[in-house]
């Protein structure tokens, strides 16, 4: 079974999770960010160093990633290089949407 992680901005939420739903329906496993459920909700740094790490690990479980963003291009060219240290030796695919 094909694994895809959604990479993106949580301002893209609804973006991502129709992408989601789209790939999920086509048998494909789909693993997302993860989403702010409290508004009040404080993170300190710590919490945010924990949930990058997490998120590299469903990056690293996967065959591809999709990316949604709006980042300038030097910003998403440093997403994908810590990316692409984190799987130097994998084959994978990335897909810009």
């Amino acid at each position: 079974m094909k694994v895809i992680t959604i990479c993106g901005s949580l301002k893209f939420q609804n973006e991502i999770m129709e992408v989601a739903e789209k790939l999920n329906k086509t048998g494909v496993c789909v693993l997302t960010p993860v989403y702010p459920y409290s508004k009040e909700l404080k993170l300190s740094d710590i919490d945010i160093d924990n949930m990058k790490k997490a998120h590299f690990k469903r990056i690293e479980l996967s065959n591809s990633i999709r990316v949604k963003n709006n980042l300038s291009e030097q910003d998403t060219d440093k997403f994908l290089s810590l990316t692409r240290t984190k799987l130097e030796n994998k084959n994978y695919k990335v897909y810009f949407s």
